[in-house]
C-alpha cells in the first residue's frame, strides 16, 4: 500500500534545469577558461553539483582544489536565479495539496544542496507540504546511487516498497528504482521519447496528472 511520495526537486517542482545549464557554462568559462560542450552539460543532469565539479576537474585536468570553487559558484548562480525568477511547474500545488489531504507522507530528495532546496521551498511557498527535506549533497553518494531515497524513506519511517518517487532525470529514475521504489518519470519535453526512461513504472507529462493516477489506490 502506498504510504509516501518522495519528490525530486529540479525539473519536478521548479523548472530550474535551464538555470543549472547556464551556470555550468558560465562558471566553467569564468573560473577555468573552459568552454564545456552541450554533451558535457547533459551528462551531468541529476547529479550533485559537487560530483559535477569533481568530474570536470578530472576531465579537464584541473587541480582538485578548484572543485569547491566551481560548485560554490554554480550553487550561488542558481540560488540567485530561483529567488528572482522561481515559479512552480504546472500541477505542483494541486498535487501536493491532494497528497496532504489524502494523508500521504510527502518528502523531498534532491541532488541540490540545502541552500538551493531552502531557496526553492521558501520562494515557492511549499515548505509546509513536506515532512522532510533531504539533500544527497550531505550523503556519501549522490544519484544515481539510491542512498538519498533510502535515507528519506528511513526518516519517514516508511518501507521503500511503500514509497513512490517522482523524478525527471534518468539518473534520478535509476536511483529510485535501485531503492526498490515505484517511480514516476516526468521527463523534459525534448526527452519524452528517450528509451532510457523505460525503467520507470509510469511516465507523465506533468504533476497535473498525479492525483487522478493515484486516486483509488489509497
Amino acid at each position: 500500500m502506498l504510504k509516501a511520495v518522495i519528490f525530486d526537486m529540479d525539473g519536478i517542482l521548479i523548472d530550474s534545469e535551464p538555470a543549472w545549464e547556464v551556470a555550468k557554462f558560465e562558471v566553467m568559462q569564468r573560473l577555468c577558461n573552459i568552454q564545456i560542450t552541450q554533451a558535457d552539460a547533459d551528462a551531468t543532469v541529476g547529479k550533485r553539483v559537487e560530483d559535477i565539479a569533481h568530474i570536470w576537474c578530472r576531465q579537464f585536468d584541473l587541480p582538485l582544489g578548484k572543485q569547491r570553487e566551481i560548485s560554490d559558484a554554480m550553487n550561488s548562480n542558481v540560488t540567485d536565479w530561483i529567488r528572482r525568477h522561481g515559479e512552480p511547474l504546472p500541477g505542483v500545488r494541486e498535487a501536493l495539496q491532494w497528497l496532504q489531504d489524502n494523508g500521504l507522507k510527502v518528502a523531498l530528495a534532491s541532488s541540490s544542496n540545502m541552500q538551493v532546496i531552502n531557496a526553492v521551498v521558501d520562494t515557492l511557498q511549499l515548505r509546509d507540504y513536506f515532512i522532510s527535506l533531504n539533500s544527497a549533497n550531505e550523503l556519501q553518494y549522490g544519484k544515481p546511487h539510491p542512498m538519498v531515497y533510502l535515507n528519506t524513506a528511513e526518516k519517514l519511517a516508511v518501507s521503500p516498497l511503500a514509497c513512490l518517487a517522482v523524478e525527471d532525470s534518468v539518473n534520478g529514475v535509476i536511483a529510485g528504482k535501485a531503492a526498490q521504489m515505484e517511480v514516476i518519470a516526468i521527463p523534459p519535453q525534448e526527452l519524452r521519447t528517450d528509451p532510457r526512461y523505460s525503467i520507470a513504472d509510469r511516465r507523465l507529462d506533468s504533476l497535473l496528472a498525479l492525483p487522478a493516477l493515484l486516486h483509488g489506490r489509497l
